[in-house]
């Protein structure tokens, strides 16, 4: 019976179900992100507004990345848990406190692709350089990097922050259950954010897609709470 009811849990529909509940918000995000970067480009009185948090990146560099990321996907995602049960973890306060120093490390390791992808490809705004950055964005840092070692944390984090206990329950098709679950809606939600993040200056992608970010996070925690439930179902 329960072998049977396993295997009618695919992470597929783990993936689809996170997604189909995010969608109408992923949509707004994108149009909201959209219309942030032709902002920044047509209003002038935005393009001033947005010139302190510029400056302040330059200042303070992975410090400011850091900061920036810890607060939009750590801190606020993790707010919104405490207020929602069914995504609430084991240990929600150190989960925070964790969270925040995951997203703000990976915002430095996301300034650092950025940056480097300027020095590949040039600074130049056109479709063609915007797909060469998107391509390497998503073809290999996301898929080799990004994503697992999001997924990894989650299911960390999951399992109440004990190694011996995620070690103990790691899935051997690892790949198929906790990776592609994520990768799918992914590519959905960074794909379109990501060309709309290399049409801005470097100096202010990384503050950028940190709003972005911060819908992810909750994507991811919730997803990761998905897919743990499903494992309890189907033991």
């Amino acid at each position: 019976m329960s072998i049977h009811h396993s295997e009618m849990i695919t992470p597929w529909q783990v993936s689809l179900r996170a997604a189909r509940m995010n969608l109408v918000p992923g949509l707004i995000l994108q149009v909201v992100s959209l219309a942030l970067m032709l902002a920044y480009y047509f209003w002038p009185a935005f393009t001033q507004w947005v010139q302190p948090v510029a400056t302040w990146q330059r200042e303070y560099g992975i410090w400011a990345s850091f900061g920036t990321r810890a607060c939009s996907s750590g801190l606020l995602p993790g707010l919104f848990m405490l207020l929602m049960p069914a995504l609430r973890v084991k240990r929600p306060l150190l989960s925070i406190c964790f969270n925040m120093v995951f997203w703000g490390s990976m915002s430095i390791t996301a300034e650092y692709l950025y940056h480097y992808q300027t020095l590949w490809f040039g600074a130049g705004h056109d479709v063609g350089t915007l797909v060469k950055k998107t391509v390497v964005d998503q073809l290999v840092y996301t898929v080799f990097f990004a994503v697992p070692v999001t997924t990894f944390f989650h299911f960390w984090e999951t399992h109440g922050f004990s190694f011996a206990t995620a070690i103990a329950e790691f899935p051997r098709d690892w790949i198929k259950r906790l990776i592609l679950p994520v990768l799918l809606p992914n590519w959905i939600v960074w794909t379109p954010a990501m060309m709309i993040t290399y049409a801005l200056p470097e100096v202010l992608q990384v503050q950028f897609s940190a709003l972005i970010g911060c819908f992810w996070a909750l994507f991811c925690m919730q997803a990761s709470v998905h897919a743990l439930d499903h494992k309890g179902k189907s033991v």
